[in-house]
């Protein structure tokens, strides 16, 4: 599981979160500091390097990691990869 940890049998192959629980915490909202910038994205239309967003957890297709979206970028928000940015607790 992308979440826990823990081995599970798959019911499909693109399953990566173990239970409801986990796909429910992928989910959350949490608050992120930012600690690499993006890429492809114009400075003036990224997160700044350094400075703390709330932001959605999501499974990342592949390699089974996790990706953030951080609302208020653009249309949509703007995707930050795991290794762009740190879960830090308020």
């Amino acid at each position: 599981c992308i979440i826990c940890g823990q081995h599970f049998i798959r019911k499909h192959p693109g399953q990566k979160i173990c239970s409801e629980k986990c796909r429910q915490e992928a989910n959350a909202e949490v608050t992120i500091r930012v600690t690499k910038p993006g890429n492809g994205l114009l400075t003036e239309m990224q997160p700044q390097v350094g400075k703390t967003y709330r932001a959605r957890r999501i499974p990342r297709d592949g390699d089974g990691g996790v990706m953030y979206i951080v609302p208020g970028f653009g249309k949509y928000g703007v995707i930050l990869k795991e290794e762009e940015a740190e879960t830090i607790t308020v």
